[in-house]
């Protein structure tokens, strides 16, 4: 089990390269779609999946807040660099506290994980809710969501106009294990279904762009 833990604390260090200032292009939908398939590989191979699935979560969160928050221990030292014993309090600490989301919500995943393809609905949504979670609850922290892994894509990020950060947060979860599942069942409806969505936000984006062109003048 060592090894699967391993595994999912690289995959969200993976995930961090998708937002600033990496901006890795489609990486979040790639790392996600690699999460729910370790999800459906410990359903099939361990017995008491909910503890597999919850040290899957705490890993993998952890990976991916130490990568994506280490800034917040440099800002100490650009505060005050007499406060360097406390760098690697905040550098451990916080990504060990905000794992704990990521644990939770797997439990819940382990909880509703079955055979059938409602699976996907159910990641999709429990992802986005403790994401919604974490931005209110302890006074909140909404960072490195999901929706801005798309930060690299003008394009793509209109989509926040319709959808929201959540929205589009959520259908980055979808389209992932849409795609992904195809791996599990091998149908390829899913699959289709997710590069539809996506394509569908990309026409969508450039259109909004082209149709709000910002125009330069030069007063005489």
């Amino acid at each position: 089990k060592l090894y699967l833990f391993i595994f999912n604390f690289f995959l969200g260090l993976f995930l961090a390269l998708s937002f600033e200032p990496f901006n890795v292009p489609f990486l979040s939908v790639l790392v996600i779609g690699i999460f729910f398939l370790t999800n459906e590989f410990s359903f099939k191979n361990f017995q008491g999946h909910y503890r597999v699935f919850f040290y899957n979560g705490l890993f993998f969160g952890f990976g991916f807040f130490l990568f994506s928050m280490y800034w917040v221990s440099n800002s100490v030292l650009e505060y005050d660099r007499k406060l360097f014993y406390i760098v690697p309090l905040i550098l451990i600490s916080l990504p060990l506290c905000l794992s704990v989301f990521f644990g939770v919500m797997q439990l819940v995943n382990a909880f509703l994980w079955s055979k059938e393809n409602s699976k996907i609905f159910y990641f999709s949504s429990v992802w986005v809710i403790f994401e919604f979670l974490r931005s209110i609850l302890f006074t909140g922290l909404p960072w490195s969501l999901v929706g801005y892994s798309w930060s690299w894509s003008l394009s793509y990020s209109q989509s926040v106009s319709i959808f929201g950060v959540y929205g589009l947060g959520l259908l980055t979860v979808f389209c992932s294990a849409c795609a992904f599942n195809y791996f599990i069942k091998k149908n390829k409806f899913y699959l289709l279904f997710a590069l539809a969505i996506l394509i569908l936000l990309y026409i969508y984006g450039v259109q909004r762009i082209n149709n709000n062109q910002i125009i330069y003048s030069e007063n005489e």
